[in-house]
């Protein structure tokens, strides 16, 4: 028994740090990070065998007044942006290469799905102890 729960313990935590890391990362570069306004360029829907994606290509100016391009990819083959539309990037200062959409990401999803799966995974363990 002490070794499921020590089990369960460490899975708990390696999924929760999973969990938060992508939401803390977002958090800390929108507050530290650089942010500008960009616009879509380019949006190309990639629909076969198993990759299911839309590409876009964002132009954005950096700080230095340079124009910049980044791809993103999205993982939805609905366009959630039209090519023209607004959108906000931040990049760590030095770094407009490596600039991130701050909405419309799809890493958003991986935090309630592992929470979501903590929950089943605890309750599976639990329920059999509480029901006696």
């Amino acid at each position: 028994m002490f070794a499921a729960v020590v089990t369960m313990v460490c899975v708990t935590v390696v999924l929760l740090g999973l969990a938060l890391w992508n939401p803390f990362r977002a958090w800390r570069l929108k507050r530290n990070g650089l942010c500008v306004d960009g616009s879509v360029i380019s949006c190309v829907v990639v629909d076969k065998d198993e990759d299911h994606y839309t590409k876009l290509t964002i132009s954005f100016f950096d700080h230095d007044g340079r124009r910049r391009e980044v791809g993103v990819r999205l993982m939805t083959t609905k366009p959630p942006l039209q090519v023209g539309a607004r959108v906000p990037l931040a990049y760590r200062p030095g770094r407009p290469d490596k600039a991130r959409l701050l909405t419309h990401t799809w890493r958003a999803v991986h935090s309630p799905l592992i929470f979501l799966a903590l929950v089943v995974m605890w309750l599976n363990v639990l329920i059999p102890y509480l029901v006696k």
